[in-house]
């Protein structure tokens, strides 16, 4: 077996946490990231939030899968996490997708 066949298995998963305010920010890093990304190695984008819109996952999973060795996945956090946040006494401007 040649490197390049073992290099094209490999998948590198990357988490992403953000919210609806910054989709459009998210779109440029996704598409950028991606074209200049190794060729060689897959990608698995995890988007961990708990308002991004069906409309907006939409767009997002259009730019991912421009590229043939990424793809995406949506992970609703809405509740989770939710007894500690509260649990704060300084959250500042701070949002939930931040722990």
């Amino acid at each position: 077996m040649n490197a390049n066949a073992v290099q094209q298995e490999i998948t590198i998963p990357i988490m992403h946490c953000f919210d609806n305010n910054y989709v459009i920010p998210a779109a440029v890093s996704f598409y950028s990231m991606l074209e200049n990304a190794n060729k060689e190695y897959c990608y698995k984008l995890f988007v961990l939030h708990n308002d991004i819109t069906y409309q907006s996952q939409i767009k997002l999973t259009q730019i991912v899968h421009g590229f043939p060795n990424a793809s995406i996945e949506f992970i609703d956090m809405t509740d989770s996490f939710k007894d500690i946040w509260e649990s704060f006494q300084f959250i500042g401007h701070y949002s939930k997708e931040v722990l």
